[in-house]
């Protein structure tokens, strides 16, 4: 018998019948008042409902680790770090790129590494060790990701500390060359991109388009300098600020 095949006779089996006759004097009802009968077969109909849909999820606790590098999902390793009090509280917190396939052979290697997804963890120095606070798969490329300019060595990743601010920059491409500058603080619940740096470099004719985004004021700034394909218009556009978080960005 199928779930809904069961369910439909079970209900059928707890349905209250109007039928049932009043107990004459002297002998006792054992089915009660209208009232039980609904609440019994209510909550019959709920057992069985969650008999049906399995256990419920487990939600684990936050765990502080030792190392943070430990909270790197599998089969991730360190490749870049950076200390950085990103929430003011006067502990070095911690970012971490990985990588799905670990870099044995020094950087400046004309070895070929292979395809490297990458991973960004931010984890917050607690008195009880190390958690996490921020994740993406998304806010960082993958190491053969940086096409003709960086070829087989695979494209490298910044990471350096501006006060309480954590920057990454990154680049890819081949004759036009686009380079990310992305920045984070801890603000608002989460690891907050406050600022983007966009900037797109014609190493054929040496024009450069640069666009400058702050998520806090809204506030976006393009500059052009030379010859470029489809440059947007310089200028200042004043918007809104945003609230984006790390897991939510996508280098593009």
């Amino acid at each position: 018998m199928t779930r809904l095949g069961a369910m439909t006779h079970f209900l059928a089996i707890v349905k209250p019948r109007n039928t049932l006759r009043k107990p004459t004097f002297g002998q006792t009802s054992v089915v009660g008042s209208k009232r039980s009968r609904v609440a019994i077969g209510t909550s019959l109909i709920v057992g069985l409902l969650l008999t049906l849909a399995g256990p419920p999820p487990v939600t684990a606790a936050s765990t502080p680790a030792k190392d943070p590098t430990s909270l790197l999902p599998r089969p991730y390793a360190m490749e870049y770090s950076q200390r950085v009090d990103l929430d003011r509280d006067g502990d070095l917190d911690i970012a971490i790129v990985g990588v799905d396939s670990p870099v044995t052979a020094p950087q400046d290697s004309t070895e070929e590494f292979g395809e490297g997804n990458r991973y960004l963890l931010i984890a917050r120095k607690d008195t009880d060790g190390w958690r996490s606070v921020g994740r993406s798969s998304t806010a960082v490329i993958c190491r053969s990701c940086g096409g003709a300019f960086w070829g087989a060595l695979g494209a490298p990743i910044e990471l350096s500390a501006s006060g309480n601010t954590l920057v990454i920059r990154q680049s890819a491409g081949s004759r036009e060359v686009v380079d990310w500058t992305h920045r984070y603080r801890i603000q608002a619940g989460g690891v907050r991109l406050i600022g983007l740096d966009r900037s797109v470099t014609d190493r054929g004719s040496g024009g450069v388009v640069n666009v400058s985004t702050n998520y806090l004021t809204g506030v976006k700034i393009t500059t052009a300098e030379g010859e470029i394909e489809s440059a947007p218009k310089a200028g200042t556009r004043r918007g809104k600020p945003r609230v984006i978080f790390v897991n939510t960005v996508t280098v593009d």
